[in-house]
């Protein structure tokens, strides 16, 4: 997903996913203790499900970064991909100089 170009704000976004896994690592495990721990079963069961809301939150803004980036690297593949530049272009011949030109549309 990530592209070693140098960008700093990829290198951003990557390290804030990998903060928010990291969290949802740590609730993961929570949820793990709280299943195997002492205690009534109800209260058990509203905590786990409030984490749970919590991971769906932070697993919703991973996916809009993921998504982010990928708008942005195919934003940057059509632009720096030549073969894409050929398909928008159209062959024009010059009437002095018999020349051929790509004008692109």
């Amino acid at each position: 997903m990530y592209r070693k170009n140098g960008s700093l704000e990829n290198q951003y976004k990557f390290n804030e996913v990998f903060s928010l896994r990291t969290q949802i690592t740590k609730l993961q495990t929570k949820i793990t203790k709280i299943n195997s721990g002492d205690g009534d079963e109800d209260t058990k069961q509203q905590l786990i499900e409030i984490i749970q809301t919590q991971i769906q939150q932070l697993e919703s803004q991973i996916q809009r970064i993921e998504s982010q980036q990928s708008k942005a690297a195919a934003s940057t593949e059509e632009v720096s991909d030549p073969s894409n530049l050929s398909q928008n272009a159209s062959t024009v011949k010059d009437p002095y100089s018999n020349n051929k030109f790509d004008i692109l549309v």
